[in-house]
């Protein structure tokens, strides 16, 4: 059962005493277990010299000698805020602060200090907007007016997203139902979207703008910039769904991410004393009541000019302030690479280079540790002060990577903690053992013990090891043979995890020529490629296949002639001209059959420049402003690829486009069934214009010299 709830008012009041006084003994028991747990790490963090990541119980500014460590930074209307700076605080989610014992909500870490501004505010009431952008990042300026009816909304843009908003109001709303909302840029939504307390942790502390507060929630993942007003920003939209009766007039909007919106509080929290923290860089930041009877100034509250007195009455005597929280000088591990005083307040250090590092000293931190490790190559010298030794040395050198120093101070002098005696081998065969005191013996069996973490064989031949020995157990977690070599063991087999090989020929490609045996694949010659032939043949170098040209897109603006060598520039090739007539030449030399170009002028539509086409000297083609030519190399020369331009025969002057379309002997057919043949003309379905006719339109009659 729990030790604290809610007493029936509706039982006697002795019965309601009696309840009190059980739950009063409860608590007070578990208060004790509380500190007595406390004691016990206290203890354990001191006897074990462990530095703390957390510091605990810390009065802030209690004393008369640190109580002006507060200082005022800004008033609200039924509060100020206070902000004081520990020497070592350092912010962390976990942190606590306690007034008089209460815990006080945490609002997180603020990104700045003094308010910011959004980027812009309006207000649409349904057929214009407002900008009220600059009243309202001024506060105490001029108040504006925000939603009248169920169809205005209130807009409030960023450049970033943000978790809310801080609202205060010249003239407080009533009878509002605010509805929140974000624009959701999902695919398939795409349109704004209510936030909600159960989706997005929606909080409003104005409760419907009748209080000064914020409103804040988290941010949802899908939210993206749309555009109000021509203005592309991150957008909240707030719309009422009920007509109020009192207009909210506000002057001052700002983001709910700075120490002052952080600390925002309505008039509900100010009344029932619900006061917040929060922290920004290495500051702690509370709110305090600043108004209240002038009797009780000092106790009850305080403002930015209390007196002397009453400051010290309400920050050393009648109330206190204690905190838990990370501590900025923790740090568990510290790395360096040159020369280092050691503080006391690291955990592990890590040396890699060659220097001194100096200990602090030993007198009046008994039981304080020090561990260093050499992680590189070098040697690490560490130092203790003049006077005071390292088990009888003044120095410690770590000069083997990955050797270790673990010391602790006597409260004069150091004393190391690690025993470095190299293991001694007696004079043994079969399997060996050691005892953990630096020295090594027989086993009392011939099983090498399962998981062991090294196995070293170290001035002892092979015979010592017993010639025959059958050894039990072959899994020790790894083994290392130092120097030497491994003979009479024949080539491991593959179903051991060898390979059944002494040596290989080199450079060349090993592969399975069986489930049990390797082979290696013939060199090939420069140039060639390895290709598969097939899931039952073995692998070969062959040559590369020809043809293609290398794919890609060039887009580029002449300012001279060009030459366009296969395999080195794009296949596809939009050319400005630049302003002038160009010629395009196709080189021979490197071309493989398949190659090609496609050639665009990518020049002005109404451009009159043209691209020449050569290969060597002779003319291919010409390409004006908006055309596209395609080439291929045949294996001797570049053709034209495009319907009608054919290759450097008479076969170019015939142009067959469509299904059946028939163009023999210089003819133009164009269009489904069409017949131009002999020097004929047909376009459009089924149009037949053969043997010098003309016939245009869909079943046109024009063949044997006639026109249709």
């Amino acid at each position: 059962m729990s030790n604290a709830y809610k007493v029936n008012s509706n039982l006697s009041t002795k019965e309601k005493i009696s309840l009190i006084n059980n739950m009063v003994i409860a608590n007070e028991g578990k208060i004790g277990s509380g500190e007595f747990n406390k004691n016990e790490i206290d203890n354990l963090y001191a006897n074990l010299s462990i530095d703390r990541k957390f510091k605990r119980n810390i009065l802030l500014g209690n004393t008369l000698t640190d109580y002006t460590d507060w200082s005022h930074l800004k008033e609200e209307s039924g509060y100020s805020i206070w902000k004081i700076t520990p020497a070592d605080y350092s912010y962390n989610s976990l942190n606590k602060l306690y007034f008089d014992d209460k815990e006080l909500e945490n609002r997180g870490q603020a990104g700045a200090e003094s308010a910011t501004t959004f980027d812009k505010v309006y207000l649409y009431d349904g057929s214009s907007y407002t900008d009220n952008t600059t009243e309202a990042g001024i506060e105490n300026g001029t108040e504006f007016n925000l939603m009248s009816d169920t169809g205005d909304y209130l807009y409030i843009g960023s450049s970033s997203t943000f978790s809310g908003i801080k609202f205060e109001f010249q003239t407080r709303g009533s009878e509002y139902t605010l509805k929140v909302e974000y624009y959701d840029e999902s695919s398939g939504v795409n349109d704004w979207v209510e936030l909600t307390a159960n989706t997005n942790n929606l909080d409003d502390d104005t409760n419907n703008f009748e209080s000064d507060g914020k409103i804040s929630w988290t941010i949802p993942d899908s939210w993206g910039t749309t555009t109000v007003n021509s203005v592309n920003k991150y957008w909240i939209r707030i719309s009422t769904t009920s007509s109020p009766v009192t207009i909210a007039k506000a002057y001052y909007i700002i983001p709910y991410n700075s120490v002052i919106a952080l600390l925002a509080l309505s008039s509900t929290q100010i009344q029932n004393e619900d006061w917040a923290w929060c922290s920004y860089g290495g500051s702690i930041y509370v709110t305090i009541r600043n108004t209240g009877n002038t009797a009780y100034e000092g106790d009850y509250y305080i403002t930015s000019s209390s007196s002397t007195t009453n400051l010290k009455n309400f920050f050393i005597y009648n109330h206190t302030y204690k905190a838990n929280y990370e501590d900025s000088t923790y740090d568990p591990v510290v790395t360096i690479t040159s020369g280092y005083t050691v503080t006391g307040n690291e955990g592990i250090i890590l040396a890699n280079g060659t220097f001194v590092i100096s200990l602090p000293t030993a007198v009046g931190i008994e039981g304080k540790k020090v561990f260093i490790k050499n992680i590189g190559t070098g040697t690490i010298t560490v130092q203790a002060v003049s006077g005071q030794t390292i088990d009888g040395n003044n120095t410690k050198d770590l000069s083997t990577q990955y050797s270790l120093i673990s010391i602790v101070s006597d409260g004069s002098n150091w004393v190391n903690l690690v025993t470095e005696t190299d293991p001694i081998v007696g004079a043994v065969n079969g399997v060996v053992k050691a005892d953990g005191a630096g020295n090594i013996s027989a086993a009392t069996t011939d099983n090498l013990p399962e998981g062991s973490t090294n196995l070293y064989f170290s001035g002892k031949t092979q015979d010592d090891l017993g010639d025959g020995t059958t050894y039990k157990q072959y899994n020790p977690a790894s083994v290392s043979i130092t120097g030497g070599s491994i003979s009479g063991i024949t080539d491991l087999a593959v179903v051991d995890g060898g390979t059944g090989k002494s040596s290989w020929t080199q450079y060349l490609i090993p592969y399975a020529d069986t489930s049990t045996s390797f082979s290696q694949i013939a060199a090939g010659t420069s140039g060639q490629i390895l290709t598969s032939n097939g899931d039952s043949s073995a692998p070969s170098f062959q040559d590369a296949p020809g043809g293609g040209g290398k794919y890609g897109i060039n887009v580029e603006t002449l300012s001279a002639d060009k030459t366009l060598t296969p395999g080195t520039d794009e296949i596809y090739q939009y050319l400005d001209e630049g302003g002038a007539d160009r010629t395009i030449t196709l080189d021979t030399s490197s071309a493989s059959a398949g190659d090609r170009f496609v050639i665009r002028h990518n020049g002005d539509y109404d451009d009159t420049h043209f691209l020449k086409v050569l290969q060597g000297a002779y003319s291919l083609d010409y390409i004006y402003a908006g055309t596209i030519k395609e080439f291929i190399f045949d294996g001797t020369n570049w053709i034209s690829a495009e319907n009608g331009s054919g290759e450097n025969d008479s076969k170019k002057y015939n142009i067959a486009i469509g299904r059946w379309a028939i163009a023999y002997n210089m003819g133009t057919a164009i269009g489904s069934n069409t017949y131009g043949y002999n020097s004929g003309v047909a376009v459009g379905p089924n149009a037949n214009g053969d043997t010098n006719g003309i016939a245009v339109g869909r079943d046109a009659e024009g063949s044997s010299s006639g026109i249709g």
